[in-house]
């Protein structure tokens, strides 16, 4: 393949964190595909701002090494372009790398990226964001934000626990409105939960997607009737289905959300926590983004 290739590690990505996965990657890159142009980017780099660059030099594929939110952060500039973005699983979780059939292998992953195999995935929008997996509003971002400001003394999995107690004690629903064929609607929420395309349920710990390119969202609004309904919500969340009695749900190709509060709200893009301001426009952009990957099954 002679197309020109960039390369960008996540050195903060939840695989990176482990001892020699940086060396290892980068010595399996140099063996594999030697051609690629490898760059690093730090805690605190502006990956975004790397992929423009990359695109602006005459990169024709940008694979970034990382989790679902680095992989976010790469797709935004490439979104509606003809650079392909490659994906190498170099994070906690990797859904996006599941859903689209990518080795989790990394040799396997290396090996894909450089035979250049590519198609179109849709990706997802709120107003002019992008995201590949999913977003959100309500609950999941405030679980993020308390996760992120817990002690760093702790693990991962124990700042989850200690947030998920948090949360049940100090969450408040949202007011909001919301449209949908012209018609607006009141209701108070806990969360809504926007998937780029057909979820297999459960909500703060996504399944799995058979398909990227139907050109839907999967939509859940998960109403807020008692204050008692918070602990049944964030449990239910976290088992294989999600099954409550206070669930809506859709799937539409667009739906805007309008908060009744004034400022800014917190949004959860592919795990990863934005503030943007209302109305709130969701909608789906099909096939927008050439992802390196097999073809779909």
């Amino acid at each position: 393949m002679n197309q020109r290739i960039t390369v960008l590690i996540n050195e903060a990505g939840g695989t990176a964190k482990h001892a020699q996965a940086v060396a290892d990657l980068r010595s399996l890159l140099a063996a594999r595909l030697p051609e690629a142009d490898v760059e690093m980017i730090g805690a605190g780099g502006d990956l975004t701002a790397r992929v423009k660059a990359a695109c602006a030099a005459g990169a024709q594929i940008v694979a970034a090494a990382g989790g679902d939110g680095s992989l976010n952060a790469a797709a935004q500039p490439l979104v509606g372009t003809d650079i392909r973005l490659g994906v190498l699983p170099f994070g906690t979780f990797n859904h996006f790398a599941h859903d689209l059939g990518v080795p989790i292998d990394l040799p396997a992953a290396v090996d894909l990226l450089s035979q250049g195999t590519a198609r179109r995935v849709d990706v997802g929008a709120v107003n002019d964001r992008y995201y590949l997996n999913n977003a959100s509003l309500g609950l999941y971002p405030e679980l993020v934000e308390l996760r992120e400001h817990a002690s760093r003394a702790l693990s991962k999995p124990l700042r989850l626990v200690s947030a998920t107690w948090q949360l049940i004690r100090k969450a408040k629903p949202l007011s909001i409105e919301i449209e949908e064929g012209g018609e607006w609607s009141q209701s108070r929420i806990w969360l809504i939960f926007v998937g780029n395309n057909f979820y297999h349920l459960g909500i703060f710990r996504p399944r799995y997607r058979t398909r990227l390119d139907a050109g839907k969202l999967d939509i859940f609004e998960v109403r807020a009737r008692r204050r008692s309904d918070i602990t049944h919500v964030v449990l239910s969340a976290f088992r294989r289905s999600f099954r409550l009695h206070n669930l809506v749900h859709r799937e539409l190709a667009a739906i805007t959300v309008r908060a009744a509060g004034a400022g800014r709200y917190a949004i959860a893009f592919d795990g990863e926590v934005v503030e943007m301001a209302p109305p709130f426009i969701f909608r789906s952009v099909p096939q927008a983004l050439w992802v390196i990957a097999p073809p779909p099954p």
